[in-house]
């Protein structure tokens, strides 16, 4: 994975100093939006887990249901903030 990395990146500097610029503005911001996603499927995962433990079928499907409205609107929220105050 690393390698194909390596090569696409390679591609993008072989174009321009400005198109490798751009081409990072987004991956930022996507690696800021996915960290909360990342946050918000540890703590479904936990809460699903414990549901399932504890035998409780209606909390498992609220929690899944809730974990991907939040992450969602969060990931979403943090995404725009970015892009609009970006300079």
């Amino acid at each position: 994975m690393r390698l194909g990395q390596v090569l696409y990146f390679g591609l993008f500097v072989r174009m321009g100093m400005v198109v490798y610029a751009t081409h990072n503005i987004p991956g930022t911001l996507t690696t800021f939006a996915s960290t909360i996603g990342g946050v918000f499927a540890v703590a479904s995962s936990t809460l699903i887990g414990q549901a399932i433990g504890e035998k409780k079928g209606q909390d498992i499907k609220e929690y899944r249901k809730w974990g991907y409205i939040l992450s969602a609107v969060f990931m979403t929220f943090v995404t725009v903030t970015l892009a609009v105050t970006s300079p």
